[in-house]
């Protein structure tokens, strides 16, 4: 129902009805959205909370967010200040990335980091009837928070395979049904792929010495195209979110 939703770019009273379906004992960021006027601000925070409840290629969920009297509390986001600074000073510096490609996106990564701090600090300073402007700015951090994610995926990757992690194809051009079918389409391949490389992981124990090297270069190929299956994957929920 709730792709369906996205789809079909439905109403906000519709919107409203489908997260509050979903959201369980927790409506608060429901009830202030129900509260709110139908706005393009107020709609993008509806789809940010209706996108939890859709299929997600990464495992992790983020909480909730509300707004609450005098000081506006966004959660996990001391939990990611913490993790930020601790990879950015002890797994990697910008010293330690060789292509100029990277060290751009670790600084796009760091001015995000404290761009969003400071909307934090405006946020938290609103007074409590200015709820329209604290929806607009929780947009922003949210969007700052994605890009900083994305970044650290990259980084992430170039750590592990010394290389910078492909982009994948370009599905600018398509129409939301296509991308929608797209998608689809990409989550039957991954778990294809998925169950094979299970399957030739089992077997890796067993397998003589002399012919692990052949096997494990498979299960290297196969972890390689899951990679690049889970960045379409992403790219296409991007872009039919904005839609």
């Amino acid at each position: 129902m709730i792709e369906q939703w996205f789809l079909n770019k439905g109403s906000y009273a519709e919107g409203l009805e489908l997260l509050s379906a979903s959201c369980g004992p927790n409506k608060r960021m429901y009830l202030r959205l129900k509260n709110s006027k139908d706005t393009q601000r107020n709609l993008a925070a509806l789809k940010y909370e209706l996108n939890k409840y859709r299929n997600r290629t990464i495992e992790v969920v983020p909480k909730p967010i509300k707004v609450a009297s005098k000081i506006t509390t966004i959660e996990h986001t001391e939990n990611l200040k913490t993790s930020s600074l601790k990879k950015s000073n002890t797994r990697i510096t910008m010293a330690m990335l060789p292509y100029a490609k990277l060290r751009d996106r670790f600084a796009q990564k760091n001015k995000a980091y404290y761009e969003r701090w400071e909307l934090k600090k405006t946020l938290n300073s609103l007074p409590e009837d200015e709820e329209e402007k604290a929806l607009a700015i929780i947009v922003k951090i949210m969007n700052l928070t994605t890009l900083i994610d994305s970044i650290w995926k990259e980084l992430d990757y170039y750590i592990e395979h010394k290389q910078i992690m492909p982009t994948g194809r370009d599905f600018s051009n398509l129409s939301n049904l296509e991308l929608f079918k797209t998608r689809q389409r990409l989550y039957q391949s991954r778990s294809k792929r998925q169950k094979t490389l299970e399957k030739l992981q089992s077997e890796l124990p067993s397998t003589p010495i002399e012919k692990r090297l052949a096997l494990q270069s498979k299960i290297d190929s196969k972890k390689e195209k899951i990679t690049q299956i889970n960045i379409e994957i992403e790219k296409l929920s991007e872009l039919i979110i904005n839609e």
